[in-house]
């Protein structure tokens, strides 16, 4: 079967295997599976503003996913309360694979949050544009001063930098 849509994969290191879809807008996928059949889970995506084959051309690459069940980031949503699971550092590292590039990233940060926090803290999350070097930086390190894992490795950023966050609900 073509699934025109499927920009890349996600691998293990977190609770997720599966394939990356990206689309014209950021509300198709939420609702919709790899078959685009209606589907409560929806498909994990990439934001629609990224460049989902080059993701080192993204400062921020987002991927979005439900976390409505064991599906799609369902699998991610507790892992602040999985100990045996944050404790190896085997785990803080994401494989995400598209046409031109194969990538690993390291998780820095992991918390939780809601939209009025983010605008009141003056740095976004899914922020994918920005306005200077110094304004990233200072966002890279506002994300990681939110983390609530303290297994996770500590870092000193530089404009530099790339990051993919995962957003879920």
């Amino acid at each position: 079967m073509y699934f025109p849509d499927v920009a890349g994969a996600v691998s293990p290191g977190l609770t997720i295997d599966t394939a990356v879809v990206k689309y014209k807008d950021n509300e198709y996928y939420l609702s919709h599976d790899l078959e685009k059949k209606k589907n409560e889970n929806g498909w994990i995506f990439f934001d629609c503003g990224c460049d989902g084959t080059y993701l080192t051309n993204n400062r921020n690459t987002i991927l979005y996913g439900h976390a409505r069940s064991d599906n799609m980031f369902g699998g991610i949503k507790y892992l602040n309360e999985k100990p045996k699971w944050y404790e190896n550092s085997a785990n803080h590292y994401i494989r995400i694979q598209t046409e031109n590039q194969d990538t690993i990233w390291q998780i820095f940060a992991w918390y939780e949050t809601n939209v009025d926090e983010e605008m009141a803290s003056g740095y976004n999350y899914i922020t994918t544009k920005f306005p200077s070097d110094a304004y990233y930086v200072a966002f890279l390190n506002n994300l990681q001063s939110k983390n609530m894992i303290d297994s996770f490795k500590k870092f000193e950023f530089d404009a530099d930098d790339k990051i993919l966050t995962l957003s879920t609900c």
